[in-house]
């Protein structure tokens, strides 16, 4: 291969390594979606446009980097899976982080990132697992995956929905 070709191949394996993390870091269900095949072809797709003389070594760049982008994404889910957790086992201590930013400042944060502390459930790419809204009266903080909701006001608990 010559050098282009090689810088070519690289950049498609990055490509398909960010994909694969972006997909699987998404809240979308247990299995691949149609988003995530489709990506898988572009990995391929993109690999078998690499110029490379042999077919060997172009069957091999395909499946490089389609092998990258699955790998990505597993670890993405893995990654979304472990964090979602976090984030039901610890929803609490954030609700007392943001009544005791009330209890200093006054008033609750406009963003969750205006915390001292960071809430739990960071992911790589796509940031917090939190959906959160300054309300007039406090606030709305969620927590969602592909199957159910956490929900908790600045006076209620959180309860979960399906």
């Amino acid at each position: 291969m010559t050098k282009p070709a090689i810088v070519l191949f690289a950049l498609v394996l990055l490509v398909a390594a960010v994909a694969g993390l972006w997909s699987g870091e998404a809240r979308v269900g247990p299995l691949p979606s149609g988003t995530t095949l489709m990506w898988t072809a572009a990995s391929g797709g993109a690999a078998a446009i690499v110029p490379v003389r042999r077919r060997l070594r172009r069957a091999v760049a395909i499946a490089a980097a389609v092998a990258s982008f699955w790998v990505a994404w597993w670890a993405g889910r893995r990654e979304a899976t472990a964090a979602f957790n976090e984030c039901v086992a610890s929803g609490e201590s954030l609700r007392d982080a943001l009544a005791l930013y009330k209890a200093t400042t006054g008033k609750f944060p406009t963003k969750l990132s205006e915390l001292p502390r960071r809430p739990p459930g960071r992911l790589i790419l796509r940031g917090s697992m939190w959906d959160y809204e300054r309300t007039m009266e406090g606030y709305d903080l969620r927590l969602s995956d592909w199957l159910v909701t956490h929900r908790a006001t600045h006076a209620q608990a959180f309860t979960a929905h399906k």
